[in-house]
C-alpha cells in the first residue's frame, strides 16, 4: 500500500509519461522495445558528508511499475517485458532546492 506521497508521485509519473509519450509512439514501443532513462534528484549526503542509504533497487522498480502504468492508458498490452534498456542516475541538489524528490523522464 502506497503512502499519500508515493502515490502524489506515482500519478506525476504517469502524468509525465503521458506528456512525453504519444499513443503512436507508446503503440510503437509494443512492437519494437522501450528505451527509458529517468534522473532522481534528492539529497544523497548527510551534511557530515556520510551518504544516506537509500534502497535505490526499489526506488528503480516503483518507477519502472509508474511508467509502465502511464503507458497502460494506450493499451493494456503493456508489460515490463517491453523494456529493453533503462537507465537510473542519481543526482545531488541542495537542501533549499530539495522540496521533494524531482523525476524527469525521456522516454525513447
Amino acid at each position: 500500500i502506497l503512502k499519500t506521497i508515493g502515490r502524489e508521485l506515482r500519478n506525476k509519473i504517469i502524468d509525465e509519461v503521458l506528456l512525453q509519450v504519444t499513443k503512436e509512439m507508446a503503440m510503437d514501443y509494443v512492437e519494437k522495445k522501450l528505451i527509458y532513462k529517468v534522473e532522481v534528484f534528492d539529497e544523497w549526503y548527510y551534511k557530515n558528508g556520510n551518504m544516506k542509504k537509500r534502497d535505490i533497487i526499489n526506488i528503480e522498480k516503483f518507477l519502472t511499475d509508474s511508467i509502465i502504468l502511464g503507458l497502460k492508458k494506450y493499451s493494456d498490452k503493456f508489460d515490463d517485458m517491453y523494456i529493453w534498456d533503462n537507465t537510473l542516475s542519481k543526482k545531488e541538489v541542495a537542501s533549499e532546492e530539495n522540496i521533494n524528490t524531482i523525476i524527469t523522464i525521456d522516454v525513447f
